[in-house]
């Protein structure tokens, strides 16, 4: 399938005292038509970043310094504000961390609904309460009609986030990005967001960004991973091969850190923490980190190689790594 997303050499810093602080360096990303790509990695690796960056919205001290962001071929980064306006919410929708945070406290469900429809596809007040009605249908909400009439603080966390996913998907955008979607949901409540997505993608023919920390759902939805560190994308593969045979040691680190039901072990944390990005350190930026460090590591800069057709690592030592993961 083509690509509907291509990042290429995508740069967003953000300014400081002690100077820029570049949370993406250099950043190298394609999402194809109809796909899943999971996006994963620690806090700090510049996941949402990303997700902003595409949708353009970094706010000042933050700032896009380089690159390109071709959606459909289009750069976006060469858009007028104005212009990008006609992408957001009709071409490419979001999904926030906090649904709460970004539904409006004083506004009920129904009016902020009908705002989107009404912006998005200009239609009339019944018009926007019917569509609102079927959307949230759609994204599984029972009695539709006592959720328009609800304020946020009356929904429960699985309800805002399906209020949300309505909301992102109410002006028929071909791509979707999911920026931790199951933050702060019980188990049984984020399986049902992660299949709804699913089954969107499937329905809606949708093209979906999944952030997550959760390395369990990457695995069950996810047809592609790419998996960041320090503002890098460090290896890209699919997803069985990224849990299989791992080539990158930052990604052996991640699965073996991963609690397990089945696994008596003790969890292997990763040494140490994500490096200053105002001065990240020399060669590989995880070599102070990684246990197949060499000198190598800390005097050259790892390029993103293919190592297979589909198969991409940021490591010297990629072949060498061997870690054969299997999914819990």
């Amino acid at each position: 399938m083509p690509d509907l997303l291509r990042i290429e050499g995508l740069k967003t810093y953000f300014e400081g005292p002690g100077g820029p602080v570049r949370v993406l360096d250099g950043l190298d990303l394609a999402v194809a038509q109809g796909q899943i790509l999971g996006l994963v990695g620690e806090s700090g690796s510049g996941k949402s970043v990303t997700a902003l960056s595409v949708m353009r919205l970094i706010r000042p001290p933050g700032r896009i310094v380089g690159g390109r962001i071709l959606f459909d071929g289009t750069d976006l980064l060469q858009l007028s504000e104005v212009g990008m306006r006609a992408f957001r919410g009709r071409r490419m929708g979001m999904i926030f961390q906090d649904p709460r945070g970004y539904l409006n406290p004083v506004m009920r469900v129904g009016m902020v609904m009908a705002e989107v429809f009404r912006t998005h596809a200009g239609v009339g007040r019944r018009e926007a309460k019917e569509r609102s009605l079927e959307m949230l249908r759609r994204v599984g909400l029972p009695a539709p009609e006592r959720v328009l009439r609800a304020y946020p603080h009356e929904l429960s966390g699985g309800m805002a986030q399906r209020v949300m996913i309505a909301l992102a998907l109410a002006g028929e955008p071909r791509l979707l990005i999911a920026d931790e979607p199951t933050t702060a949901l019980d188990v049984t409540v984020q399986a049902q967001i992660i299949r709804l997505l699913a089954d969107l993608r499937r329905d809606l023919d949708l093209t979906v960004i999944l952030i997550t920390h959760n390395l369990s759902v990457v695995a069950e939805v996810c047809d592609e991973v790419a998996v960041m560190y320090a503002g890098q994308v460090v290896e890209l593969a699919p997803a069985y091969q990224v849990f299989e045979r791992s080539r990158h040691p930052y990604t052996v680190s991640l699965l073996r850190a991963r609690p397990s039901a089945v696994r008596s072990r003790d969890l292997a944390a990763i040494p140490g923490h994500i490096p200053n990005l105002r001065r990240p350190p020399l060669g590989c930026r995880f070599q102070p980190r990684c246990f197949m460090a060499g000198p190598r590591c800390a005097a050259e800069v790892p390029a993103l190689r293919h190592l297979e057709a589909d198969h991409l690592s940021r490591c010297h030592y990629a072949e060498e790594v061997g870690e054969r993961s299997g999914v819990a």
